[in-house]
């Protein structure tokens, strides 16, 4: 995982008066094609051969994941998303049956940038952090303050059917997951659906998959429920996120 020594530089940094305003942000800004499929996020990206390869992404793992196959296609070759550079040190790679897809860009790549997530718009927008989070063109929500863990992982409240609950945030897991304790009190047995409030936004008919994690008990020690809120978080709502100013922004209902 990313050490705290670069989230504290990064916020060191986002102090100073070097920080890009938001005008400068916006104009460099970097829009690149995004598409669903089987209930993945996937943007196109090309090593330095040519090869173009699709990555899923993921909002939760700290390192660049390959399949195997694609990590022996690649190589030590760099990897861009158009254009940009997606970290390769220390990738982990899995079974190709794991992941369907050729690997995921993670937070270490994601991390450098506030990040708009458009489904519907079918694009992926990459803007060097400024000094507040703005999107041209685009109304949401207030800003959902969120913890960062590891300068990696984002941790917030959330409440389903009016209960409050832990959550992370992991755009490359296809379903939103509730752990059995979070299940058993909406009286949900495997997949059902939920009101969703996230800060002063509900989503009503949200769908939910009971599913107890090993991770889980780490952020849940008390055993009261825990919510992983996956890419249904971003189907049909624009999302924003933000590493160094640690908030989300959703589509307002």
């Amino acid at each position: 995982m990313i050490g705290m020594t670069r989230g504290l530089a990064l916020c060191v940094l986002l102090a100073s008066v070097g920080v890009p305003t938001t005008a400068q942000a916006q104009k460099n800004a970097v829009e690149i094609p995004l598409r669903l499929h089987d209930g993945r996020l996937l943007v196109p990206v090309v090593a330095a051969d040519g090869t173009e390869y699709e990555f899923a992404l993921s909002t939760v793992n700290a390192s660049t994941i390959l399949t195997a196959s694609t990590a022996a296609k690649i190589g030590s070759q760099a990897v861009t998303v158009d254009g940009l550079a997606v970290h390769m040190d220390g990738f982990a790679t899995i079974p190709d049956a794991q992941l369907g897809a050729d690997g995921m860009i993670a937070s270490n790549t994601l991390f450098d940038y506030d990040v708009l997530i458009d489904v519907a718009g079918a694009r992926l927008v990459l803007k060097p952090f400024g000094r507040e989070v703005a999107w041209e063109g685009i109304t949401l929500s207030e800003p959902v303050r969120l913890q960062v863990l590891h300068g990696v992982i984002f941790m917030l409240s959330v409440e389903l059917n009016d209960q409050s609950y832990q959550a992370t945030i992991d755009l490359g897991t296809q379903n939103t997951l509730v752990s059995s304790p979070a299940g058993t009190a909406l009286g949900i047995t495997g997949a059902g659906t939920a009101t969703l409030g996230i800060g002063t936004v509900n989503r009503s008919a949200f769908p939910v998959k009971v599913q107890d994690l090993d991770v889980f008990s780490r952020f849940d020690p008390t055993g009261k429920g825990f919510v992983m809120l996956g890419a249904p978080l971003a189907l049909d709502c624009v999302i924003s996120l933000s590493w160094i100013h640690r908030e989300m922004r959703t589509c307002v209902r």
